[in-house]
Protein backbone atom coordinates (compact mmCIF):
# COMPACT_ATOMS: atom_id res chain seq x y z
CA UNK A 1 0.00 0.00 0.00
CA UNK A 2 1.58 3.23 -0.98
CA UNK A 3 0.75 5.80 1.71
CA UNK A 4 -1.31 5.92 4.83
CA UNK A 5 -4.73 7.37 3.13
CA UNK A 6 -7.26 5.08 4.13
CA UNK A 7 -9.60 6.00 1.01
CA UNK A 8 -6.43 5.30 -1.27
CA UNK A 9 -5.79 2.07 0.84
CA UNK A 10 -9.56 1.31 0.37
CA UNK A 11 -9.48 1.54 -3.12
CA UNK A 12 -6.24 -0.52 -3.34
CA UNK A 13 -7.87 -3.22 -1.42
CA UNK A 14 -11.29 -3.30 -3.53
CA UNK A 15 -9.09 -3.56 -6.64
CA UNK A 16 -7.06 -6.38 -5.66
CA UNK A 17 -10.45 -8.33 -4.29
CA UNK A 18 -12.13 -7.54 -7.90
CA UNK A 19 -8.60 -8.24 -9.18
CA UNK A 20 -8.48 -11.82 -7.50
CA UNK A 21 -12.23 -12.00 -8.17
CA UNK A 22 -13.81 -12.32 -4.44
CA UNK A 23 -17.27 -12.02 -4.07
CA UNK A 24 -17.41 -11.92 -0.04
CA UNK A 25 -14.82 -12.20 2.21
CA UNK A 26 -14.04 -12.11 5.94
CA UNK A 27 -11.92 -9.29 6.81
CA UNK A 28 -9.64 -8.94 10.04
CA UNK A 29 -7.57 -6.04 10.20
CA UNK A 30 -6.09 -4.46 13.48
CA UNK A 31 -5.93 -0.91 14.12
CA UNK A 32 -5.52 0.79 10.22
CA UNK A 33 -6.82 -2.13 9.08
CA UNK A 34 -10.20 -2.43 10.91
CA UNK A 35 -10.68 0.85 9.82
CA UNK A 36 -10.37 -0.12 5.94
CA UNK A 37 -12.66 -3.09 7.09
CA UNK A 38 -15.23 -0.55 8.11
CA UNK A 39 -14.66 1.85 4.90
CA UNK A 40 -15.48 -1.22 2.85
CA UNK A 41 -18.14 -2.59 4.67
CA UNK A 42 -19.91 0.96 4.14
CA UNK A 43 -18.80 1.40 0.72
CA UNK A 44 -19.59 -2.56 -0.38
CA UNK A 45 -22.06 -4.01 2.31
CA UNK A 46 -22.76 -7.03 0.27
CA UNK A 47 -18.96 -7.90 0.36
CA UNK A 48 -17.25 -7.76 3.50
CA UNK A 49 -17.96 -9.62 7.13
CA UNK A 50 -15.55 -7.52 9.07
CA UNK A 51 -13.59 -8.33 12.70
CA UNK A 52 -11.73 -6.06 14.68
CA UNK A 53 -11.47 -2.58 14.44
CA UNK A 54 -10.23 0.55 14.30
CA UNK A 55 -8.22 3.39 13.97
CA UNK A 56 -10.02 6.15 15.46
CA UNK A 57 -8.42 8.96 13.04
CA UNK A 58 -10.70 7.31 9.80
CA UNK A 59 -13.55 6.07 12.11
CA UNK A 60 -14.49 9.51 13.73
CA UNK A 61 -15.08 10.85 9.53
CA UNK A 62 -18.07 8.26 9.73
CA UNK A 63 -19.34 7.12 12.96
CA UNK A 64 -22.90 8.57 11.81
CA UNK A 65 -22.90 5.92 9.48
CA UNK A 66 -22.17 3.14 11.20
CA UNK A 67 -25.71 2.20 12.02
CA UNK A 68 -25.92 0.89 7.97
CA UNK A 69 -23.84 -1.47 8.40
CA UNK A 70 -26.05 -4.18 8.08
CA UNK A 71 -23.52 -7.43 8.66
CA UNK A 72 -22.57 -9.31 11.24
CA UNK A 73 -19.49 -7.90 13.12
CA UNK A 74 -17.20 -9.04 15.42
CA UNK A 75 -15.12 -6.67 17.52
CA UNK A 76 -12.13 -8.12 19.65
CA UNK A 77 -10.62 -5.71 21.96
CA UNK A 78 -7.90 -5.72 24.95
CA UNK A 79 -9.28 -4.79 28.59
CA UNK A 80 -5.72 -2.66 28.40
CA UNK A 81 -5.66 -1.19 25.33
CA UNK A 82 -3.97 2.04 25.44
CA UNK A 83 -4.58 3.51 22.64
CA UNK A 84 -7.89 2.49 21.45
CA UNK A 85 -9.48 2.80 24.86
CA UNK A 86 -12.20 0.42 25.43
CA UNK A 87 -15.31 2.82 25.97
CA UNK A 88 -14.61 2.63 21.71
CA UNK A 89 -15.38 -0.87 21.47
CA UNK A 90 -18.03 -0.73 23.46
CA UNK A 91 -19.68 2.51 21.35
CA UNK A 92 -18.94 0.56 18.15
CA UNK A 93 -21.08 -2.45 19.78
CA UNK A 94 -23.96 -0.17 20.17
CA UNK A 95 -23.64 1.67 17.12
CA UNK A 96 -22.79 -1.46 15.09
CA UNK A 97 -26.33 -3.24 14.59
CA UNK A 98 -25.36 -6.82 13.92
CA UNK A 99 -21.86 -6.47 16.27
CA UNK A 100 -20.16 -9.01 19.24
CA UNK A 101 -18.35 -6.93 21.40
CA UNK A 102 -15.54 -9.85 23.30
CA UNK A 103 -13.34 -8.41 25.45
CA UNK A 104 -9.98 -10.01 26.49
CA UNK A 105 -8.71 -9.71 30.14
CA UNK A 106 -4.90 -8.62 30.67
CA UNK A 107 -4.16 -7.72 26.64
CA UNK A 108 -3.73 -4.56 25.02
CA UNK A 109 -3.66 -2.96 21.58
CA UNK A 110 -2.94 -6.26 19.34
CA UNK A 111 -4.78 -9.60 20.67
CA UNK A 112 -3.47 -11.23 17.72
CA UNK A 113 0.14 -10.81 18.65
CA UNK A 114 -0.37 -11.09 22.61
CA UNK A 115 -2.80 -13.67 23.04
CA UNK A 116 -2.68 -15.42 19.29
CA UNK A 117 -4.70 -18.64 20.52
CA UNK A 118 -7.37 -16.84 22.55
CA UNK A 119 -7.68 -14.57 19.63
CA UNK A 120 -8.01 -17.31 17.43
CA UNK A 121 -10.46 -18.77 19.44
CA UNK A 122 -12.46 -15.93 19.33
CA UNK A 123 -12.71 -15.57 15.30
CA UNK A 124 -12.68 -19.79 15.12
CA UNK A 125 -15.89 -19.62 17.49
CA UNK A 126 -17.91 -16.50 15.70
CA UNK A 127 -17.30 -17.84 12.74
CA UNK A 128 -18.99 -21.23 13.38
Amino acid sequence: MSNNDGFAKREEIDRLLETMGLQTVIFVGNSLGGSLALLLALENPDRIALVRSLDFRILSRYDQRLPAIDIPTLLIWGEEDPWVRLPVGRRLDRDLPHSTLRIIPHCGHAPQEELPEETAGLIIDWLA
